[in-house]
Order: structure tokens, then C-alpha cells, then sequence
């Protein structure tokens, strides 16, 4: 039998087709109507199979999420009254979940057979990136400095918001997967990123330390190229489980993509000669010009901007993404969110909310421009034919 107050928050649901509540406030696109209807079926199982396609961590999201600003904020019937309890819903399907095990049940595939992942830190962005790495097929080892596993969930949360038995048995569902961990190990003290990149395939990073991109990581801990790594450094958990909010793999299916400063550009003025493709960046009495077909993709962060060129080289210059675009051809660029401009041209595909490009790199796009880069994908692909 399901508890009274959870078939009573089930049946208020309306299960929206439109699931602002999925699409607009929740950052892993949970299918909240799909699930909410299970539970009104008093199908619970179904309804954790189908939260697990997008989350593993249902019983902690549904207990210290901010529910009021995403999920329940965007749901339809918050607009008259009080909006659905989807939190206390999820906390309740994925509480039953582990209790009867049907973690044991959930199936794998073999995308990443044989592929060896490394990732370090165990916080709620590598607790999630490891289960769905695991459901993936691949070989991971999680790495954590402290005694006990969670991050931010074990030290940085009290226990009356988040019942520590309630976060261990979240914590053993996903080490049920397979994953190996090996705890009391520092980056950058017991074990380096070139050792790391000897025995792995890819690491995926998210650590406590102040967001940077992907150039300043390298320099600081000294690495040479970004190759098969997948580095994602962060303090703001939800901005990760945005970026891996469906399939983490799809990040790893890059081979190789080396990565060094080609130069620092202090002061520039961009000329954009739309007659012959190209950009002309004036520094310091210097003119490079710059194909616009060689431009992989550009990514900033909040004090500058770096253009990646595909000959696996780039160009630090100190400019808002926003005002690259500005001077770009739009019919060529198309700016997915505020970190990542990107060139149609590399496009393979749009899938479950990003970009592909055809060597495998992958780009969030942000909720607002989904439509748009759509249609243009779908413009650009017609006139191509």
C-alpha cells in the first residue's frame, strides 16, 4: 500500500504533456509526470526505473534540492495554488527502491566495454557520473581523500536534512554497480593526473576548489594535454549535474583532442572580413588572421575567452564570449549557453539536449536556446542536402 500522503500529493499531479516541471525546473530533466503516474498506478518499481534513467541519487535530490526554485517552482499548478510535493514523491519512490533492491535489476549495456574511468572526489556530481559510467559498461574506480564517501553530502550537510542511513544506502546502491573506490587518496599528493592518465581512459574531476576551465586546470597541476580526459572542476554541484544530466559517457566518446596555447592576446580588436571567412585580430601592431573554418569552438570563463582552433591549438584573448559573437558569422556560430560558442559546421547531431560534434566533443545547451539551435540544426542539415 502507498502512504496516504503520497497518493494524495500522486493524484493532485496533472501530468502535464508540456512538463515545464521536467524541461524548465529540473536540472537532470527527471520525466516527473511518467514517474508521478506509476506511483497513482502503484507501480513504484516502475516509477524508480524510470527516475534512474536520469538520476541515482532520487532519495537525496528528493530531500535537499531546492524544490521551490526548479521542480515544484515550474509546475502548473503552483500558478493558482500550491504546486505538487514532487520532492517528498521522489524521496518516497526512491526510499521504497532501495529498500526492495531493485537497484539489482536495472540494466546495463556495453557502450563503454573495456573502457577503464577514474574519478575523483565521491560527491553528489561523481556519485551520479559513476553510476551511469558503470550502466554504461565501463571499469570505474572512484578516488576520495576522506575516510567516507559523499563530499559535500557527508561533510557539508546536516544530518536532521539528509539522514546519513537514508545517504549510505544511496551511496551502496551505486558501489552495487561495480564500482571499486579507494579512499585516503589525494590528487595531486598520492597519485598525479599522468599516472592517472596511464591506467585510464578518462577521469572525470570534481573536487572542492575554485571553478576553472579547462586551460588553467592544466596549468596548475602542470598537464600537458587534456587528451582522453573529461575535466570538469567544480564547487556548484548543480552546474555539473546539469552538464552530465543524462548520459556522462557521451563526454568520453572524444579520442584525442591535445591541448596547448598557441598565444595570449592582452588587447585586440577583431575585423571580421565576411568576403573571405576569415577573422583578423589585431594585437599589439600584429595582424593573425583566422579562418573561420578553423575554429573548432570558443569557451570563456569569467575573465576571458579561448578560441579552440583544429589544429589542436588555441588563442587566449580577454573578451566576453557575447562580444566574439557579436563579430562572428551567425549563419556559421551559434552561442549554446554562456560558456560555449560553436561551430555549425563540426555538428553531427543535437541529442538529449546537447550538441555532438562529429569527433565526439559534446556542448550542454541552455534551456532558453533548445528550440532555437533546433530549428537552425534542422535548417542547416535541409540546405545541405
Amino acid at each position: 500500500m502507498i502512504d496516504k500522503k503520497i497518493e494524495e500529493y500522486s493524484n493532485y499531479c496533472l501530468n502535464c504533456k508540456v512538463k515545464p516541471c521536467s524541461q524548465k525546473g529540473c536540472p537532470l530533466s527527471n520525466n516527473i509526470p511518467a514517474f508521478i503516474k506509476c506511483v497513482k498506478d502503484e507501480d513504484l518499481k516502475q516509477a524508480y526505473m524510470i527516475l534512474t534513467k536520469t538520476t541515482m541519487l532520487g532519495s537525496v535530490c528528493g530531500r535537499i534540492c531546492p524544490h521551490e526554485k526548479q521542480c515544484q517552482g515550474s509546475c502548473v499548478r503552483g500558478i493558482k495554488s500550491e504546486p505538487v510535493h514532487i520532492g517528498e514523491i521522489e524521496a518516497y519512490v526512491f526510499d521504497n527502491g532501495l529498500k526492495n533492491e531493485y537497484y539489482k535489476e536495472i540494466e546495463k549495456s556495453n557502450t563503454l566495454k573495456d573502457k577503464k574511468i577514474a574519478v575523483i572526489g565521491s560527491g553528489p556530481a561523481s556519485l551520479n557520473a559513476s553510476a551511469f559510467l558503470a550502466m554504461a559498461g565501463a571499469d570505474v574506480t572512484i578516488y576520495e581523500k576522506q575516510n567516507e564517501l559523499g563530499g559535500i553530502l557527508s561533510h557539508g550537510i546536516p544530518e536532521f536534512r539528509l539522514n546519513r542511513d537514508v545517504l549510505n544506502s544511496t551511496i551502496n546502491q551505486i558501489l552495487s554497480l561495480g564500482i571499486k573506490i579507494k579512499k585516503g587518496i589525494t590528487l595531486g599528493k598520492d597519485i598525479d593526473l599522468e599516472e592517472l592518465k596511464k591506467n585510464y581512459d578518462a577521469v572525470f574531476i570534481d573536487i572542492d576548489m575554485p571553478m576553472m576551465n579547462g586551460i588553467d586546470f592544466a596549468n596548475q597541476y602542470k598537464l600537458k594535454h587534456l587528451d582522453t580526459f573529461i575535466i570538469f572542476v567544480t564547487n556548484h554541484s548543480e552546474l555539473v549535474f546539469d552538464t552530465f544530466k543524462v548520459h556522462p559517457f557521451d563526454f568520453i566518446r572524444k579520442e584525442h583532442f591535445d591541448l596547448e596555447i598557441e598565444r595570449v592576446i592582452e588587447e585586440l580588436i577583431f575585423l571580421l572580413d565576411k568576403k573571405n571567412k576569415k577573422i583578423q585580430v589585431k594585437s599589439n601592431g600584429e595582424i593573425i588572421q583566422i579562418k573561420l573554418v578553423d575554429i573548432l569552438f570558443c569557451e570563456s570563463n569569467k575573465h576571458n575567452c579561448y578560441i579552440y582552433k583544429n589544429n589542436n591549438t588555441c588563442i587566449k584573448v580577454r573578451m566576453k564570449l557575447s562580444e566574439i559573437y557579436k563579430l562572428l558569422d551567425s549563419d556559421i556560430f551559434f552561442q549554446v549557453n554562456k560558456s560555449f560558442l560553436i561551430n555549425w559546421n563540426c555538428v553531427e547531431k543535437i541529442s538529449n539536449g546537447m550538441i555532438i560534434y562529429e569527433n565526439g566533443l559534446c556542448f550542454n545547451i541552455s534551456r532558453p536556446m533548445i528550440k532555437e539551435a533546433k530549428r537552425l540544426f534542422l535548417v542547416r542539415k535541409a540546405e545541405s542536402v
